[in-house]
Formats: C-alpha cells, structure tokens, sequence
C-alpha cells in the first residue's frame, strides 16, 4: 500500500501540487459531519488532498485593492492546475499491466480498456 501512495504523491507533485496528503476513513473518525467520506462514496476507504498554490506577488495588491485582476487570473490558473490534477488522480490505476506491445487497464469491474504502445 505505502507505493500506492507514494507514487500518487509523485503524479499529484508532478502536475503541481505543493503538498499532497492521504487520509483514510479511520484517520477521519470523530472530525465534524464533513469530514465523512462514504457520505459521497460509500466504499471510501481513503481520500487524496492536495493544494496549489497562489502566486504570492497578487495577493498584497488585492489586498490593499489595487489590482484584482492578476490575483483573479492567477485563482483561474491555479483552479485549472488543480483540476487537472483531480483529473490525472481520478484516471490512475496501479492496476495496470502489460501484455506484448498493448497496455491493458483494469480500470472498472467487468470492463478493460486497452492502450496500444
């Protein structure tokens, strides 16, 4: 399990998230009602959290209201990071072999996707 979650910590790192941590259902025992995972997804047994961030020279000016737009840019920016990186997180599987030259996925029960090389 500890590479499964070292190379999910790579792949988010490597898209560019600053830090990136994993919790699991019973790390999350006591918190507050939204910290309940299998609200959404009933099966959870882990959760992937991770931050991008913001440019630091946009923020003193949005503060201080002289310049909103590089700050509202570099939000849109960061957003865009970041679902890219959900994305790349939703879409891994370390359950993935190689057969000749074809790359065989199983990525949902009862269906496998194939990747030529």
């Amino acid at each position: 399990m500890e590479k499964i979650t070292e190379r999910v910590k790579t792949l988010a790192t490597s898209y560019g998230a600053g830090v990136v941590g994993i919790v699991t259902t019973e790390m999350l025992t006591g918190g507050p009602p939204s910290t309940d995972l299998t609200y959404v997804l009933p099966n959870a047994k882990s959760a992937v959290s991770f931050a991008v961030a913001l440019d630091q020279q946009f923020i003193e000016p949005w503060f201080n209201k002289q310049s909103h737009e590089a700050h509202f840019r570099n939000n849109i920016q960061a957003n865009v990071v970041a679902s890219g990186i959900s994305l790349e997180l939703a879409n891994y599987n370390p359950k993935r072999v190689s057969i000749g030259s074809a790359d065989i996925e199983h990525s949902l029960p009862g269906r496998i996707k194939k990747r030529t090389l």
